[in-house]
């Protein structure tokens, strides 16, 4: 099936009303160890490693992409050290939006992160370390 530019970008929109329901902003929790299955809450030996608030609104929809906008531009400060592994998606409800996983760069450093289901970098995980700063990363929903 083939979808027009026009439905890609409406989906996108909806996604991105969902994320920015309630009145708090949308969050990116991103996690070490392995992914619950479908919104269930992480286990205790999956630790949170830094929550990133989004804008509000949470982004803009252009050609088929949701590009979403961490509100520190300098990056969320991390919780706790380890490998980020996968992120998790909450509506400014709270309500879950979606999980997915954590690429690292060329370098296997968080530089480059990119938060998304595919991605073209060598590597699941980044190492990222108590009290730094998850550096800017690629937020980005495509159709």
């Amino acid at each position: 099936m083939e979808i027009s530019q026009a439905l890609k970008n409406a989906r996108l929109t909806g996604a991105r009303d969902f994320l920015d329901t309630g009145s708090n902003p949308a969050q990116i929790d991103i996690y070490g160890g392995t992914p619950p299955t479908g919104g269930a809450a992480p286990s205790g030996s999956t630790p949170l490693l830094a929550p990133m608030v989004l804008q509000k609104p949470c982004g803009a929809v252009s050609a088929g992409v949701l590009t979403l906008a961490a509100a520190d531009p300098l990056g969320p400060l991390v919780s706790a050290s380890g490998e980020a592994r996968w992120a998790r998606c909450l509506s400014g409800n709270g309500a879950w939006a979606f999980d997915c996983l954590v690429w690292s760069g060329e370098s296997g450093q968080t530089s480059g992160m990119v938060i998304g289901g595919t991605a073209s970098g060598p590597s699941q995980g980044a190492q990222i370390y108590l009290g730094g700063r998850l550096p800017p990363v690629q937020l980005r929903i495509e159709e």
